[in-house]
């Protein structure tokens, strides 16, 4: 079965794409303010069961299997709101590249 990503490997991956935005963005004349971020998870997990029967009475036989599955969505949507540290203790709106000079 496949693992799923974390809550917080998709925010540190994204956090990580926002960071290698911002830097590529650097000595670039046309900046990008950034705002609020949605980000939305959704898993199915699913739910599969069977049995089978081999029944044999007096030389005849009888088979017979049966297979039910179940599935449920589950789905997580996240706003964020992206702040860099100004490095006074105090969070600034991050802009997609950094102020040229």
């Amino acid at each position: 079965m496949a693992e799923f990503p974390s809550v917080a490997d998709v925010i540190q991956q994204l956090r990580s794409d926002l960071e290698k935005a911002v830097s590529e963005g650097d000595d670039h004349d046309i900046r990008f303010g950034l705002g609020d971020i949605q980000v939305e998870l959704e898993a199915v997990v699913s739910a599969e069961a069977g049995g089978g029967l081999n029944l044999k009475v007096l030389g005849v036989g009888f088979e017979g299997a049966g297979k039910g599955t179940s599935a449920s969505t589950i789905k997580l949507t996240l706003n964020l709101n992206p702040k860099r540290s100004d490095g006074d203790g105090g969070w600034d709106n991050v802009v997609a590249a950094r102020p040229i000079g």
